[in-house]
């Protein structure tokens, strides 16, 4: 986040040609871009887009939180033309962190701060990639539970195994796929899960290959979400899209994204999601396959990338204007 200003600019300079828009992420500072990208394109319109943010993304201790990264977030929204967030729950959540954060300025505090970003805000919903063709054969017991999260604390992997726990000693049979990227720090519950449960395991560990990924996906039937911290919900939806019906906490962006009575996830409360895989994995049938597909399709990018091609069109001609006033 420090650097990257300096390094996109540095590169601008040796691209010749007119731009309609500068389309940066958040992990950029838009207003070292202004300052030090080559004039043709400072002033070119900048829209930003938020998949995360620095004030509300979760740390262990909120002491750790290096203040100057978030407030280069506001910044940044201070100096883009627009600001797209990948779900409402992401815009809401970081407008409340802007005032939140701004009372701890002990003087010359900026006024109307969060109203200025909200109005040049809107969401943008990303897209997925299309799907390998949904099998044909009909699925059988014992099903398979998908976990395809970074194996990190935020995404609460405790909850996710205990609840596999009880499911277990009820008498409930089922397969086990663990994917996701890995790091050197990842959490010790990972270890001890594929010994315990090792008889259950049909996949263990970060897919290198996107083929081999959506393969997995496509062999799934149930994928589950403990997150603690998601904006949005990239790996849910591909699995989605796969056939694997969602059993996600009734927080976050997931409400968003599955809406309660319309959509196939199941949504449990907290301390209830074992009672909600035990339910699944006892039926004759998973239901919901179908229309877990069948939501996802809107999210696929060939359905999705209409809108942003005319959105990218509406900034930079808005853009357009306001910086030849």
């Amino acid at each position: 986040m420090r650097g990257a200003a300096v390094e996109f600019a540095d590169r601008a300079g040796e691209l010749a040609g007119a731009f309609d828009l500068v389309f940066a992420g958040d992990m950029m500072s838009g207003a070292d871009w202004r300052a030090l990208a080559p004039v043709h394109l400072a002033r070119a319109p900048l829209v930003v887009y938020f998949h995360e943010n620095q004030l509300t993304y979760p740390l262990r201790e909120e002491a750790e939180r290096d203040y100057q990264y978030s407030f280069t977030n506001i910044t940044t929204c201070l100096a883009a033309d627009e600001v797209w967030f990948n779900s409402d729950f992401h815009r809401r959540e970081f407008l409340a962190a802007v005032d939140s954060l701004l009372k701890r300025m002990p003087d010359f505090v900026p006024a109307r701060v969060s109203e200025r970003i909200a109005a040049r805000a809107k969401v943008m919903h990303p897209g997925v990639e299309s799907p390998p063709p949904a099998p044909t054969a009909k699925r059988s017991k014992p099903y398979v539970v998908l976990w395809n999260h970074r194996w990190e604390w935020d995404k609460n992997p405790h909850e996710f195994f205990a609840a596999l726990r009880e499911v277990r000693a009820a008498g409930i049979d089922f397969r086990l796929a663990v994917a996701g990227e890995t790091f050197r720090d990842s959490p010790a519950v990972f270890a001890a899960a594929r010994d315990e449960f090792d008889e259950a395991i049909v996949h263990w560990g970060h897919l290198e290959s996107r083929t081999g990924y959506m393969s997995l996906l496509s062999r799934c039937d149930i994928v589950v979400s403990t997150a603690w911290h998601e904006f949005f919900g990239l790996a849910v939806l591909e699995a989605a899209a796969a056939g694997c019906v969602p059993v996600l906490p009734r927080r976050l962006s997931y409400p968003e994204i599955f809406p309660e009575g319309s959509g196939p996830a199941v949504f449990y409360d907290e301390g209830a999601l074992a009672d909600s895989l035990h339910t699944l994995l006892s039926n004759d049938d998973i239901p919901g396959r179908s229309a877990a597909r069948a939501l996802a399709r809107d999210y696929l990018w060939e359905n999705r990338i209409a809108e942003w091609d005319e959105a990218f069109a509406e900034a930079a001609a808005a853009g357009r204007a306001k910086h030849t006033l």
